[in-house]
């Protein structure tokens, strides 16, 4: 069961990683940007096979490791979790340094290259569309606190079958571990981890709404069209990922309350839905692609002008650093998705608030249930 659950889990992290650079919009490769008419050049295209063949053949140890130290093991034991973590974060990091010296040799090719022809323009576009009409409506987040309501109105209907003390902790051997007495504070940890789940997601899909727009200079209204789609779908999957992801917390802090867990019944379940989720965000990147870039959509003329080269603010091709730019999120260079403007001190405001978050949620969870 054990390597059942975790090779497919791995599977996913291995191609999901593998696969980033044809993802990204071909117009930026490895954190560097490139003009459109040199995205198939075979350079560009040796290089994306080569960080494909070396994270495939890391994915191929990862597994193997897994296969070997793994082949004994079962989620009941409470050392598993040492053994899984530290493989998984181990991939993450070889990633990033599998990446690094693909960045760089963009670069030095970028450099070598003619591509900053004075005679072609180089432009930077601007919608006048706002971004916020292109997801479906902020009102479908109202499902977040329903999932909740329904969870506590759940609660109130189990109460008397709830055993004094309430288990509210389960150890990986599927044991309860942690007890706190029957009453008000069996229950405020559990949702005050739903309120604030509810709230990072509503977030997500706030930022979604305000994201600065970038569209490509030489195709304007084509990528236009491909990021409203890209942005619609996004908001309309992080509503989906809340309404489930809540229902399934809701679901297992009730089991937990009523303590009819099973052996391995909360790690289990939790590592299947990860799976699922990964899937789902999968399928999403090859559909839809960064900023929409391999949705289909009707083909433009070519305006023969090139994207204002903003290289200098990209640190590493992955952190962008730009004090001339209000924006405070914006698209990533290298995968799907939006990351931060670091020059603006509303991000750190943001990144600060959000960590005292959710270690006062730890703590506080911690202290409640002693």
């Amino acid at each position: 069961m054990f390597l059942a659950v975790l090779l497919p889990l791995e599977a996913l992290m291995i191609f999901s990683f593998a696969f980033v650079p044809y993802v990204t919009r071909r117009t930026e490769l490895f954190g560097v940007s490139v003009p459109s008419d040199q995205i198939d050049a075979p350079e560009l295209m040796r290089l994306k096979r080569i960080y494909l063949g070396v994270m495939m053949l890391l994915g191929v140890l990862l597994m193997g490791l897994t296969c070997v130290f793994g082949v004994d093991a079962n989620w009941e034991d409470p050392q598993v979790i040492w053994f899984v973590v530290p493989l998984l974060l181990g991939y993450v990091v070889a990633a990033f340094v599998v990446y690094l010296p693909c960045h760089f040799a963009m670069k030095r090719l970028k450099a070598g290259k003619d591509w900053d022809d004075p005679s072609r323009p180089a432009v930077i576009t601007v919608s006048t569309a706002a971004p916020a009409a292109d997801t479906i409506s902020p009102a479908w987040l109202l499902l977040f606190p329903l999932v909740i309501v329904i969870w506590l109105v759940a609660i109130w209907v189990v109460w008397p079958q709830v055993p004094d003390p309430v288990p509210t902790h389960y150890g990986l051997d599927g044991l309860p571990d942690t007890f706190v007495p029957k009453g008000v504070m069996a229950v405020l940890p559990m949702a005050l981890v739903q309120v604030v789940l509810a709230g990072i997601l509503a977030g997500v899909f706030c930022i979604i709404r305000r994201a600065r727009r970038q569209t490509d200079a030489a195709k304007p209204e084509q990528s236009l069209a491909q990021d409203m789609r890209f942005r619609r779908w996004n908001s309309i999957f992080m509503v989906v990922l809340g309404v489930v992801t809540l229902a399934f917390t809701s679901t297992t802090q009730i089991i937990t309350m009523l303590g009819v867990v099973s052996n391995g019944f909360i790690f289990l379940p939790t590592v299947i839905l990860v799976v699922f989720i990964g899937i789902a965000v999968w399928v999403m990147m090859f559909r839809i692609g960064q900023g929409g870039s391999r949705i289909r959509t009707r083909a433009a003329q070519a305006t023969g002008a090139v994207n204002y080269d903003d290289d200098r603010f990209w640190k590493l091709g992955t952190f962008y650093f730009n004090p001339e730019d209000p924006a405070v999120f914006v698209e990533k260079r290298f995968g799907v998705g939006w990351t931060n403007n670091f020059a603006r001190p509303l991000t750190w405001v943001l990144v600060v608030g959000l960590l005292v978050l959710v270690a006062g949620l730890i703590v506080t969870t911690v202290l409640m249930t002693r």
